[in-house]
């Protein structure tokens, strides 16, 4: 390989030199400066040969040799990319220390010694300081490399506004059937956050937050309105996937309705939970968690135990993306009447549309089973199905944000009819996803010779919706059918 390299190469630079040749060059910065004029030109073969004969004769000289190796990668020679810019080259050269690494790491990559080239990205993300071209193209390079790496901060907020038919379904209270005038315009916020700062061991702390307000503006039923406060606080094992999170969670929810004892908001259930994740595969995660919800209604505080699967496959050349989810869970409650077992299949296709729109179909389906209800609400023991097809539609994505309108129509059959729901709910949506490093480069002072054009674009990751777990914490039916009030 390198010798078919090398014969390519010297057959390149036995090409008829431009029709005008400068003077030599008597420092590093003219050398750089004769060279990327040679490659903008599109002339590799003498851009490669001024940057060999001075690396040749100023070894030490280190923007001089980046830039050879790079050209070198432009030539599709990588072994003599490898050997202009060996392991411990330029590890003292400053600013483009982190240049130096995130060549070889990328050198690394195209050989396929992950490892390697994983080693090489982190040194380049601890460096004190990098120029400003190579800092915005590290993000990008690092995501390349390691697709699968768990970025230190990630973000998502969405702000919605709409209508529904029957605000009474997925009400936390579980309440029956009104007497009309269930319908409401309503405004709704989902807000997430995590912490999981990599300083390169094997195990990490990892903090979530999140925060979900539903209002419904209409008098009738605006009692069902909320605010749900949740997170997790664990460790994260595993800095590729496979990867193993233990985790405790809080959960409190804070409903507008009061009852005989007092006036609203008042705050109606909380829950203490434990629960792991393992993502088995960058497609597929397995979760279960359990623990006790404490309800202001002292029958329904229950013990909880819940466990799934879930996953994602790309279809049609990567246009399309098929997810789902499959989970059973297991309510046992102080009063028998609210014991459940039951279970939920979601599906969810995303189709990704010319000029980066895209659009998504969602069905979920869930069945509950209260085993010992007897005829607590009705003549039968009560059994519920629950059914929620969705469509919606999002914009192309700008600098992380997006906005899109759905529509979902959602039905409950149960063996109770008094909780029979129907509801149509139309949705306007903004949501904006993002991710950071807590640990990268500080904008060096200055500025090198010549920026290397590495051609990357993006922040590695602005979106925080490829994950699995990332999904199902968008899917509200999935949401819906594991919270509080089901």
């Amino acid at each position: 390989m390198r010798a078919l390299a090398a014969s390519f190469l010297i057959a390149s630079l036995c090409a008829a030199p431009p029709a005008r040749a400068d003077a030599p060059c008597a420092d590093e910065a003219c050398a750089v400066r004769k060279a990327v004029a040679y490659a903008e030109a599109g002339n590799h073969a003498w851009a490669v040969r001024t940057l060999a004969a001075w690396v040749e004769s100023h070894p030490s000289d280190c923007e001089a040799r980046t830039w050879l190796a790079w050209e070198y990668v432009a030539m599709g020679a990588a072994d003599l990319a490898a050997d202009a810019l060996p392991a411990g080259a330029c590890t003292a050269a400053g600013a483009l220390h982190p240049r130096a690494r995130m060549l070889r790491a990328l050198l690394h990559h195209q050989g396929g010694r992950a490892d390697e080239a994983r080693a090489e990205i982190d040194a380049a993300r601890a460096s004190p300081a990098a120029y400003d071209s190579d800092r915005a193209a590290l993000p990008a390079l690092a995501a390349a490399i390691d697709p699968d790496r768990l970025r230190d901060v990630a973000w998502s907020v969405e702000a919605a506004g709409g209508y529904t038919s029957d605000a009474r379904l997925g009400a936390p209270t579980d309440p029956g059937q009104g007497s009309g005038g269930d319908s409401s315009a309503l405004v709704q916020v989902n807000a997430y956050a995590r912490v999981a700062p990599d300083a390169g061991a094997a195990v990490r702390p990892a903090a979530e937050a999140q925060v979900r307000v539903l209002r419904l503006l209409d008098g009738d039923v605006s009692e069902f309105s909320y605010l749900n406060l949740t997170g997790r606080a664990g460790l994260l094992a595993g800095r590729a996937v496979p990867r193993v999170l233990v985790a405790y969670r809080p959960d409190f929810l804070l409903l507008d309705q009061g009852d005989r004892f007092a006036d609203g908001p008042a705050w109606y259930v909380g829950g203490h939970r434990a629960e792991v994740e393992v993502e088995v595969a960058p497609w597929m995660l397995a979760f279960a968690g359990g623990g006790r919800r404490a309800f202001r209604e002292m029958g329904r505080t229950r013990w909880e135990a819940d466990g799934g699967v879930a996953g994602q496959a790309p279809l049609w050349r990567g246009r399309l993306r098929l997810g789902g989810a499959v989970m059973a869970r297991w309510h046992g409650a102080t009063d028998p009447a609210y014991d459940l077992a039951g279970g939920t299949v979601a599906l969810n296709l995303l189709a990704r549309l010319p000029g980066r729109w895209s659009a998504t179909v969602a069905m979920a389906t869930a069945i509950d089973g209260y085993t010992r209800s007897g005829t607590s609400f009705g003549p039968e023991p009560r059994r519920d199905v629950f059914l929620r097809p969705g469509v919606a539609a999002w914009t192309p994505p700008f600098h992380g944000l997006t906005a899109g309108v759905g529509y979902d129509w959602s039905r409950r059959l149960s063996t109770a009819p008094a909780f029979d729901h129907e509801d149509h709910r139309v949705l306007l949506r903004v949501r904006w996803t993002g991710s950071a490093d807590l640990r990268a480069p500080r904008a060096a002072p200055g500025a090198p010779i010549a920026d290397i054009p590495w051609g990357l674009a993006g922040d590695g990751g602005a979106g925080s919706d490829d994950r699995v777990q990332d999904l199902l914490r968008m899917d509200e039916p999935v949401q819906d059918v594991c919270g509080c009030g089901k």
